[in-house]
């Protein structure tokens, strides 16, 4: 039987499907490909008898889960050889944006999202510039909520993205800007020079 080249054995999925290619048989005039839903093949999705390829995309299955494959030659009279090893690829949903609310109280900030799944961690940054060059913070934590001090007179930017299990980085959610504690120093300044002038 041809030996599976791609994907790899149990190599997983993310928002895309895999396309699947094997070794070329030299008795071989055509493929059976047979993939399942389960390791009997019991549960078949796809059956092909007539491949002349050595790919095939499968772009139809789409539904989350695992899937495995084998390959059988068919040589010109149409006898049909053993199956070969079987291989399983893997797809997983593509984890949400995180969106970040901010809850300002009297001498703190803090910033939430929603929980994610069990497993799940996040990574959060924060800079002084939306396009997060100059970070003032980078860090992975397991909770889903961050704590952060007001700070006078600078504009600062945050956001979050999910760390799959196995390490997957899911897309980062909105940029959420982070007003600057008003800075009231002036007065400290023009009110004695007021009233020092009202005093004259």
């Amino acid at each position: 039987p041809p030996l599976p080249l791609s994907p790899q054995q149990d190599q997983v999925f993310r928002g895309s499907t895999p396309t699947l290619s094997w070794t070329a048989s030299s008795d071989a005039a055509m493929y059976r490909l047979q993939v399942a839903g389960d390791a009997e093949f019991t549960q078949l999705l796809i059956d092909h008898q007539d491949l002349r390829e050595i790919n095939f995309d499968t772009a139809a299955l789409t539904g989350i889960g695992e899937y495995h494959w084998r390959l059988t030659s068919i040589a010109a009279d149409g006898e049909l050889g053993p199956p070969g090893d079987a291989r399983r690829w893997i797809i997983k949903p593509v984890p949400e944006r995180p969106k970040a609310s901010l809850e300002v109280q009297e001498d703190r900030i803090i910033a939430s999202w929603r929980k994610g799944a069990p497993g799940q961690t996040y990574q959060v940054q924060m800079s002084q510039d939306a396009g997060f060059e100059q970070l003032l913070l980078d860090e992975k934590q397991d909770g889903n909520q961050l704590e952060l001090q007001p700070v006078k007179g600078q504009l600062r930017y945050l956001r979050v993205r999910i760390i799959e299990p196995d390490g997957y980085l899911g897309s980062w959610g909105a940029t959420q800007k982070i007003d600057p504690v008003p800075d009231d120093s002036w007065l400290g300044v023009l009110l004695p020079a007021i009233l020092g002038f009202l005093l004259l």
